[in-house]
Parts: C-alpha cells; structure tokens; sequence
C-alpha cells in the first residue's frame, strides 16, 4: 500500500500530493528561512512560517514523488537574491508558503504549516543552528546540527540512491512572485 499526504494551502485551491515515506521532518534555524518567514509575513494575508524560536518546521520529501493535483497557476516561486540555489513556491491564491525547492538538491522542504496537527510527522533534527544568534536556548529533544548532522546527511544521501542519483525538476511551478529570480 502506497503511503499519500495531501497538502493544500489554506484557502485549498492549491492541493500537492506526495507518495511514499518522507525522508525526514527538520527545523530549520538559518538566516535565510528566518528572512523568508518575514518577507511571507508581510505579504497581504501573509503568514510567517517561523516559530517562537526562529525555526521553520519542514517536512523533506522526494522530489520525484510530489504531484501538484490543482491549482498550479496559483504557485509562483520567490528568491531572497537573485544567485541562490533556493526558490520558496507560494500559492499566491492565499498567500499560504507550500515549499522550498533547491536547486541543486533531489528533494522539497515542505512547511509544516500546511500540515493538520495530527498528520504532522513529528520532528527529527534542527538545522543550522550554528545561525542562531544564542543556539544555548535550544532545547536539546532532537539533535541541533551547526550545521547538519550525520543523520541528515545519511537520509538525504539514501533518498538519492533510491531516485538513482536523479535530480527531477518541479514543472509545475511556473512564474514569480516578484522580480526576486531577476
């Protein structure tokens, strides 16, 4: 039996399944999500995807296992500067950040905003703490990696020798929301 999740963003317009296990649930603590939650904040009917603590909660899928079921015309990607690797996609229907795609990666991050709470997998690692301006406040219920930890490494290089060293393009998200690719 083939494992699904659906996530939608709240208004439901867009809706995105994924198939199969995830690889892993993170929190990520770096500079850049920090900076990203901000920006969607601040975007009409925005809403951040950072907690209390700084951290944004993702669900890593594979990539080659995420299919957009409607509501494509609604995603457009956003760059914090024009040369990184990363494109956030947010369903620009509601405002709502559905995911983080980089570029040279074989995987999407999938904020757990969009998740009901029961569906929600609970969380392994934290990420880049090193980025964190005190990481003593941390609690220590998962491991705090500054930056990654070994077993992030080990899920993300087992994902890609199950996908065959592939690294599948999202073409599903077309357009920008700004002029943030330019």
């Amino acid at each position: 039996m083939k494992r699904t999740q659906t996530v939608s963003c709240r208004c439901g317009a867009v809706c995105l399944t994924l198939t199969g296990p995830n690889i892993m649930s993170s929190e990520c603590m770096c500079d850049s999500c920090r900076t990203a939650s901000d920006i969607f904040a601040s975007l009409p009917d925005g809403v951040g995807t950072k907690d209390d603590k700084g951290a944004t909660h993702m669900i890593i899928h594979r990539t080659d296992r995420v299919a957009c079921d409607k509501g494509a015309e609604n995603l457009k990607a956003h760059k914090l500067t024009p040369k990184t690797p990363t494109r956030r996609v947010v369903a620009t229907c509601c405002n709502t950040p559905m995911f983080l795609d980089f570029k040279p990666g074989h995987w999407l991050s999938f904020y757990a905003i969009n998740w009901s709470k029961g569906d929600l997998p609970a969380l392994e690692y934290r990420i880049f703490c090193n980025n964190m301006p005190d990481p003593s406040i941390l609690p220590d219920d998962v491991p705090n990696g500054k930056p990654v930890t070994f077993g992030v490494i080990w899920r993300l290089a087992s994902a890609a020798v199950r996908m065959g060293f592939r690294r599948p393009k999202v073409t599903f998200v077309e357009g920008w929301l700004d002029s943030s690719a330019k």
